[in-house]
């Protein structure tokens, strides 16, 4: 940069030197090294709260709900980067479904035809929405086709399951960033072409089914799953029944609170609640998308309600005092999505009844940390599965800490489907 034309290298103090062929976003990246700033390789869009509600209450006046419909950004600077109208419009005939029309208010004229060749199926958002809008609508497409352009590089940024199309313009240079999406470009498209200085022949070489075809190949976009909770055993479980969830624990010390005359159903519910809420109230500050879950799992016996250990003593008292009875188990569950704002509640209980367990096993197994963060101070796959005298009548998952017999089913209703390449 410090080589730059026009007086450029009066005005600047460090060469930085990028090699040919980096990506603009690399390349800009590579300019705060001589700052001291280091560069993130995990760099993704948030929306603003504004963003995200304007871009609600439109979908929501066309009865449209986030993952439930595709983007078309057909429109450019430069003729040459642009594809033919008539084969957008055979594009969204092919897709089908729902689109969505976006661009600069300035190619109105051009974003009116397509949307009125498309019929009832398109919904024209330029002009009608903010730039902000315009994130938050992509944001919540399920995929987006667009050219070398602005929204094509939000999508990427959004992580929304993109497909840009190529001709005079070098993807490798402007195309989704670091496999954020992908890209589709002629054969031979030779290496000096300047789209400012030709017209748009590259661009018709890319034919409807060439298209349709590559963006039948891209996975729709799936909507991420927030664990309010610190707990490596409720993500482990998520995991192996398939579902990919990333941790983000509320930050509440529930810890000193007591249930008082609550009883244990209505207890961990509002603790579930508590803590989902918090979670999607500061992810909603960041403009994040997908479903919030979190739970809250007590013991109860002989009345009591009984949650996680304070200590090795406390642990051994709970052990003790289950022996040779049968005690209930009780999670409650929370669910909120943050692109529908809709929140889902239930709890569900189980029955573990307890036989003999010698009071040598209960010291052994004190010895370790197995007892911490467990309610009522034990894991019931692990005490099985280490010969304990333990049974349970109803979902042993709801005894882990999440009822996936019932959670998997109101998942699948939120549109996240459980993924064998999450299960290892």
């Amino acid at each position: 940069m410090a080589d730059a034309r026009e007086g450029g290298r009066w005005g600047l103090t460090d060469h930085v030197d990028i090699p040919k062929g980096t990506h603009a976003v690399d390349r800009m990246l590579g300019l705060l090294q001589p700052l001291g700033i280091p560069a993130r390789a995990d760099l993704q869009l948030f929306l603003s709260p504004s963003a995200h509600h304007e871009a609600k209450l439109w979908r929501e006046a066309r009865s449209l709900s986030p993952g439930g419909y595709h983007v078309l950004a057909p429109t450019t600077r430069g003729a040459a980067k642009r594809w033919p109208l008539e084969r957008w419009v055979e594009l969204g005939q092919a897709i089908g479904g729902p689109c969505v029309v976006v661009g600069s208010p300035a190619d109105r004229p051009t974003l009116v035809a397509l949307a009125n060749a498309l019929g009832s199926s398109a919904h024209l958002a330029a002009g009608a929405v903010s730039l902000g809008g315009t994130m938050g609508l992509v944001a919540g497409a399920t995929r987006l086709v667009g050219l070398d352009s602005a929204p094509l590089h939000m999508a990427s940024g959004f992580g929304v399951a993109a497909l840009g199309l190529f001709g005079p313009t070098d993807p490798a240079l402007t195309g989704p960033w670091r496999g954020a999406g992908a890209s589709i470009r002629p054969a031979g498209v030779p290496s000096h072409v300047r789209y400012r200085h030709t017209d748009d022949r590259w661009m018709r070489q890319l034919s409807v089914d060439m298209v349709f075809d590559r963006l039948e190949e891209i996975p729709m976009t799936p909507r991420r799953l927030w664990l309010g909770s610190g707990s490596p055993q409720r993500r482990a479980m998520l995991q192996e029944a398939g579902y990919a969830a990333t941790a983000r624990p509320p930050h509440l010390d529930d810890g000193q609170l007591t249930p008082g005359d609550v009883g244990p159903e209505e207890w961990t519910l509002a603790l579930a609640c508590w803590k989902a809420r918090a979670v999607a109230e500061s992810l909603r500050a960041e403009g994040a998308r997908g479903v919030v879950l979190a739970g809250d799992t007590v013991c109860t016996h002989q009345g009591e309600v009984l949650g996680k250990p304070r200590d090795r003593d406390h642990a051994r008292v709970m052990l003790r005092a289950f022996r040779g009875a049968t005690h209930p188990v009780v999670t409650g569950v929370c669910l909120i999505d943050l692109d529908r704002d809709e929140e889902q509640s239930f709890v569900d209980v189980a029955r573990v009844q307890w036989g003999s367990v010698p009071d040598e096993a209960i010291e052994s197994y004190l010895q370790n940390d197995g007892w911490k963060g467990r309610a009522g101070g034990y894991n019931l796959a692990d005490r099985i599965n280490d010969g304990w005298d333990i049974a349970c009548e109803g979902d042993p998952t709801t005894v882990m800490g999440l009822p996936l017999q019932r959670l998997g089913p109101m998942l699948a209703g939120m549109a996240l489907a459980p993924s064998k390449e999450n299960n290892p």
